[in-house]
């Protein structure tokens, strides 16, 4: 599993991805929680989230996803 945001302005340019998994996780195993912080560049106005398996194979099950300003 890889989960990264990507923040650009309102154009859609000047692109920033921020990685929100520590480390790839791989293989088998039950449901894990993981948070994240990142830090909003002063140019965001969009983001974009990315949730899924790069490169992979099988079943990647995703709940209860929050996002919180502070």
């Amino acid at each position: 599993m890889v989960g990264f945001a990507e923040f650009t302005d309102a154009t859609g340019q000047h692109r920033q991805r921020v990685e929100l998994a520590p480390a790839p996780f791989t293989g088998t195993f039950g449901w894990t929680q993981v948070k994240a912080k990142a830090l909003v560049p002063a140019t965001a106005s969009r983001l974009r989230v990315f949730l899924g398996m790069l490169p992979g194979t099988g079943d990647l099950l995703v709940d209860d996803v929050s996002i919180k300003v502070e």
